[in-house]
């Protein structure tokens, strides 16, 4: 018996059969819909969550509308999930969120090797595991440890302070080793200071071991108070070890205490002289 009517409870029931064009067995179905009790409502062809394409609603919460495997819409029950017809997976929204490839954090928008940061407001760059370059807070790289504002770029293998290729930043300037400030140009010892001098270790004409250039035309090369070669802005001198001077060229004229004219060679008591009026040697008073 396929139908029967219970007239104590006023209930009806039928095994199979059809009214107004659904189909009534295990499950309620008309054309492309069922109704699966305690499981699902499916639409088209699907059959579960990931098969067949249609339209699928689980009661566990679950959903799809469109393609098994390709362009399609649905919530997993973490994420809404979009698909492209190649079966690429576009946008995730929720437990974890990504559009296009870019992951979206609380703090970061991110994509391979690219970042936008919010808590340290940056953007960064980076080769593998190791940040490149950043633009915006420096804070945490390049030897940072609070708010700097800037643009950095590292050499590969590290982001310290010994890694900066370039800088320019309110607390420094660095291209490839060199820093540059409102005063000078600068790499290690070198320091080109405009309107002054280009300094090699030393600081002043008269003061530091290296070399100095300086604006006023004077140079050394050398110690300060030893060995060394130096323009005086008249004189070309060279210096020894004890700080004597050997040599002078030019306004004043000697070679190892040899005074030299245009007329004499001249030491202590000693005199070769070239005059108009006749050369001679003299060696003691003359």
């Amino acid at each position: 018996n396929k139908f029967s009517l219970t007239t104590s409870t006023g209930a009806i029931f039928a095994n199979t059969g059809e009214i107004g064009g659904w189909d009534i067995g295990t499950n309620l179905s008309a054309t492309s819909m069922r109704l699966n009790p305690g499981d699902s409502i499916e639409l088209g062809a699907a059959t579960t969550y990931a098969a067949g394409d249609g339209v699928w609603i689980g009661n566990d919460g679950t959903a799809r509308f469109g393609n098994a495997s390709a362009g399609r819409f649905q919530w997993n029950g973490t994420n809404v999930e979009i698909y492209n017809s190649a079966n690429a997976k576009l946008v995730s929204l929720g437990a974890t969120n990504e559009i296009a490839g870019w992951a979206i954090t609380t703090d970061a928008i991110s994509k391979t090797q690219i970042s936008l940061n919010a808590t340290i407001p940056s953007l960064r760059v980076a080769d593998g595991s190791t940040e490149r370059i950043r633009v915006g807070d420096l804070n945490g790289i390049g030897g940072y440890t609070s708010a700097t504002y800037g643009v950095i770029g590292f050499k590969a293998g590290g982001t310290a302070a010994a890694d900066v290729m370039f800088e320019l930043s309110n607390i420094r300037n660095i291209i490839a080793g060199w820093t540059i400030s409102e005063t000078q140009l600068s790499s290690g010892a070198m320091r080109f200071i405009p309107g002054d001098a280009i300094e090699i270790g030393a600081t002043t004409y008269a003061l530091g071991n290296g070399i100095w250039l300086g604006n006023d035309g004077t140079a050394r090369f050398g110690l300060a108070s030893a060995n060394r070669f130096q323009w005086s802005g008249t004189n070309i001198e060279i210096f020894n070890s004890s700080n004597q001077q050997l040599v002078s060229l030019g306004a004043l004229n000697t070679i190892a205490g040899w005074g030299i004219t245009t007329t004499a060679i001249s030491k202590g008591n000693t005199t070769l002289t070239s005059a108009t009026d006749g050369s001679y040697l003299g060696i003691g008073a003359t």
